[in-house]
């Protein structure tokens, strides 16, 4: 069992150093999880993680995976810090769709059983296609350009919401898989 979770680790942290060399752009401290608040349908609703870096911490860094992205610190103490999972409704992050040029705001679903979270986009906009790929903008200054997100899961559950239309997203990066992340220290919207 020891060898297993090793190994799954081992391979987490070679994907995050590939995810270090494939975004050059950005300052990237590796973090490790070091708690989770688990919801009553075990999901992890919230997560802790241990940032090792020298670089002073703080709020709204952007926190990734080899998978995607994870949330945004909102607490932090030295070199700890807790994160704002994108499931949660106070989450927010500018995105688009991949290739389509398609501009919208995802927002956590409040979801206590389901990783996911939900796209609005202008209602003027063509309709999404199944698995279509979401990533962030930039837009927000929060979130650097091009990090996954998610992907749509079913374009004929669009909602009509005012002058948006909303899409269930499923998220690329699912926290209780995640031991090992990235705290984006510095990037080109910072």
């Amino acid at each position: 069992m020891l060898a297993k979770r090793l190994a799954v680790q081992n391979d987490q942290l070679r994907k995050l150093l590939g995810l270090k060399e494939a975004r050059r752009d950005l300052t990237l401290a590796p973090a490790s999880v070091i708690a989770r608040e688990v919801t009553p349908f075990h999901r992890v609703g919230r997560l802790a993680v241990e940032v090792d870096t020298d670089e002073e911490l703080a709020p709204d860094m952007a926190v990734i995976t080899h998978q995607g992205l994870l949330g945004r610190v909102v607490r932090v103490s030295r070199r700890y810090a807790d994160v704002m999972l994108l499931t949660d409704m106070r989450s927010r992050v500018a995105c688009e769709v991949l290739g389509k040029g398609v501009l919208g705001m995802l927002q956590g679903s409040g979801s206590l059983d389901q990783y996911r979270a939900r796209l609005q986009v202008s209602v003027t906009e063509e309709p999404l296609e199944k698995d279509a790929v979401i990533i962030t903008s930039g837009y927000d200054r929060v979130f650097p350009r091009g990090i996954e997100v998610g992907y749509v899961t079913d374009p004929s559950s669009r909602r009509q919401v005012g002058q948006f239309v909303e899409y269930d997203v499923v998220l690329a990066a699912n926290p209780a898989l995640s031991d090992e992340a990235m705290v984006v220290i510095k990037g080109p919207s910072h």
